[in-house]
């Protein structure tokens, strides 16, 4: 599985539609931990699930501290995006 193309995609179709209704998660495209920024065009709404997806897919494109995001959200314990 190419998992940069994969969060690619996810970021592109987040971008393109309409802010989903109900509670929604600002992501930054570019993590701060990389150089990122807080600015509008490195911010994105996604669903909660869709946040866990793009941060497992940081962590298997860049691994390292990328990492530690996986593991806050999921709270130290085993998770997928389905149970998250």
């Amino acid at each position: 599985m190419n998992h940069f193309l994969a969060y690619q995609r996810l970021i592109a179709k987040a971008k393109e539609r309409v802010c989903p209704n109900g509670y929604v998660e600002r992501h930054h495209i570019l993590p701060r931990a990389l150089g990122g920024t807080d600015d509008s065009s490195n911010l994105v709404a996604l669903t909660a699930r869709e946040h866990f997806v793009a941060h497992v897919l940081l962590a298997k494109i860049h691994g390292g501290t990328m990492w530690q995001a996986v593991v806050l959200m999921s709270g130290g314990k085993y998770c997928n995006s389905r149970l998250f």
